[in-house]
């Protein structure tokens, strides 16, 4: 992930990273850099519904300008390098935070599902590991399957001002 952020950090182009077969996870889709007059962080996090693999998922849109994407990556090493790797150490930001433009979603970052011991999850396991019921919300069956498409960043939701 640090990886992926750093290089759409550069302005470099990077195709969504689908859900690891097994897990209940949503895609992600981290997008190039935005050029802004201003070196401060900003970022964005938005939801969307994505019909990939034959079956309706969400997928999460990371947008933001360079120094947004770095202060990202610096979040995930920090929760990356929790020693308990467990649903309570977390690093958790939203747009009450500085650098998290107005609409976003919260985001919580935790070590990676496949440090995590199954069994000392709990309940919570079949959260993670198994189907989940309320992965996909169930107001959303009016949508009709469709081809996956890139975001069009002219939104007025994208916009990191």
């Amino acid at each position: 992930m640090q990886r992926r952020l750093k290089t759409a950090a550069t302005g470099v182009d990077t195709e969504p990273l689908m859900p690891l077969k097994g897990y209940n996870t949503m895609q992600l889709f981290v997008l190039p850099a935005v050029r802004l007059s201003k070196s401060k962080p900003k970022l964005k996090l938005v939801e969307r519904p994505v019909f990939v693999r034959g079956k309706w998922n969400m997928e999460l849109l990371v947008l933001g300008n360079r120094a947004g994407l770095l202060e990202l990556c610096q979040l995930f090493n920090k929760a990356t390098s929790f020693a308990d790797h467990g649903l309570d150490e977390h690093v958790q930001f939203d747009h009450y935070d500085d650098f998290v433009v107005a609409p976003s979603v919260a985001l919580n970052i935790r070590a990676p599902v496949r440090k995590w011991q199954k069994e000392r999850l709990e309940p919570y396991s079949k959260l993670i590991f198994g189907p989940y019921q309320h992965s996909f919300p169930k107001d959303l069956d009016y949508l009709k399957p469709y081809r996956y498409r890139r975001p069009k960043l002219d939104a007025p939701y994208f916009s990191l001002t």
